[in-house]
């Protein structure tokens, strides 16, 4: 399996924990992020048992590890769209 093959695999699965599809821009990646941030924090659950805070923790780390590793993919291909705009006000 090549890098490119695993980082695009990587970028699928973080995609998928925060419920959205690689077409998605990141105004809809931030809100699904913060719809399930919002469901699965732990302080919202103090008052269950220890087996299912424990559980939704585990379920916030992952959903905020996704979060964390897409927001630069997004930087990225801002700056990347903002040369590929320069380029062509210089040429056409």
């Amino acid at each position: 399996m090549s890098r490119f093959s695993a980082l695009a695999n990587l970028l699928e699965e973080n995609f998928e924990i925060l419920g959205c599809s690689k077409n998605d821009d990141f105004a809809t990646v931030r809100q699904n992020y913060l719809s399930l941030a919002n469901i699965y924090h732990p302080d919202r659950h103090s008052n269950k048992s220890i087996a299912i805070q424990e559980e939704y923790a585990k379920k916030f780390k992952n959903i905020q590890s996704a979060y964390e590793s897409l927001k630069p993919y997004f930087k990225k291909l801002k700056f990347s769209l903002a040369i590929l705009k320069e380029i062509n006000l210089c040429f056409f």
